[in-house]
């Protein structure tokens, strides 16, 4: 007899399988795709300093530069929030936003550009906020 098909234990069988490594991959998957969106965010942040320290570099450095070449009370800096990168066309987004990749919501944050007396050059970081702004001047749209 001529037998075409699978029988309902064949195909139970290969279900079940299919099952043990679906449940074997997806936490893999999560894991690699969280460390993924992650890197993508820590990249972001490292394109934002760098064009905004391409910008301040050609046209901020005599606004935070202090007279003299000395920091009173480290107030050579100055806090710049994502939409003045975004305002001023520092950095191109779509839609007038650039959005975080952990969370894909709109990123939020201030660049900090500071003035090193020792390198005598501008610094850039990533702050999530303006907390610790201290005598750094803080630019609002």
């Amino acid at each position: 007899m001529n037998k075409n098909g699978f029988t309902l234990v064949e195909l139970l069988a290969t279900i079940f399988i299919l099952a043990i490594v679906i449940i074997i991959a997806y936490p893999v998957y999560t894991s690699v795709s969280k460390s993924v969106r992650e890197s993508n965010l820590e990249t972001t942040k490292v394109m934002l300093i760098n064009a905004m320290l391409d910008y301040g570099n050609k046209y901020l450095v005599d606004e935070i530069k202090p007279s003299g070449n000395t920091c009173s009370n480290n107030n050579c800096c100055k806090y710049y929030p994502i939409d003045y990168l975004i305002s001023y066309g520092i950095f191109q987004s779509n839609n007038n936003e650039i959005l975080n990749p952990v969370t894909n919501k709109p990123l939020t944050g201030y660049i900090k550009l500071s003035y090193n007396t020792s390198k005598f050059v501008l610094e850039g970081q990533y702050e999530a906020n303006d907390n610790n702004a201290g005598n750094c001047e803080v630019i609002e749209l």
